[in-house]
């Protein structure tokens, strides 16, 4: 993993929330405040739960600190080999949840009016011709582009 991440270099590094230092009471913990923690302790209190997110280090600074900042719908692995293994469906269920997961990111960016200058932007799926079935069968919206070389 690098040791150094365009993020870390452009914001300042302070500690943004207090230490938990005594006992402390709620329906649920949720350990981790990276995108993920910080998403799931959010859904979990509008919910009406009584939330404590626990981050060992400072938000964000773990995988999420280290990433580009593209929230994509974007399989991160080989998507052929992906449908080899577990069939359509279940690859093309997963692709949902992502889809999901992005729309609702955006939802609470727009409704919570969070000032983080959030740029929508289309993913991009890189495949062969050979492959290119299986991505439609993926993702309706996808459209075949070739490229100059």
């Amino acid at each position: 993993m690098p040791s150094s991440s365009y993020w870390f270099d452009v914001v300042e590094d302070k500690l943004r929330f207090p230490k938990l230092d005594k006992a402390a009471a709620a329906d649920v913990v949720v350990v981790g405040a990276g995108l993920a923690g910080v998403l799931t302790a959010y859904h979990l209190h509008t919910a009406g739960k009584k939330v404590i997110l626990l981050e060992q280090n400072h938000v964000a600074t773990g995988d999420t600190g280290f990433t580009t900042a593209f929230i994509t719908r974007v399989l991160d692995a080989d998507v052929p080999k992906l449908v080899q293994w577990y069939g359509v469906n279940r690859v093309k269920a997963i692709y949902q949840v992502y889809t999901e997961a992005q729309r609702s990111l955006i939802e609470i960016i727009q409704r919570e009016q969070i000032n983080c200058d959030f740029v929508s932007a289309p993913s991009t799926w890189y495949a062969s011709p050979a492959d290119w079935e299986i991505v439609q069968q993926l993702d309706s919206q996808a459209q075949w582009v070739v490229g100059d070389k």
